[in-house]
């Protein structure tokens, strides 16, 4: 991820005009993989529950 960052330099220009780190991009990288992991596990719980209803 942070080469992918640096390798841009209207990006890297970006980040530094608004005062982030390259260390808070990551972590905000890592928090959204987290969200749409959380939430796919949550829509397979969902749907796994609405199979055992429809079974009874």
């Amino acid at each position: 991820m942070g080469t992918t960052v640096l390798s841009n330099p209207a990006f890297t220009q970006l980040l530094n005009f608004r005062g982030i780190t390259l260390g808070t991009v990551e972590l905000d990288f890592a928090r959204l993989l987290l969200q749409v992991l959380a939430l796919v596990s949550g829509l397979l719980g969902i749907r796994l529950a609405n199979r055992f209803l429809e079974e009874e």
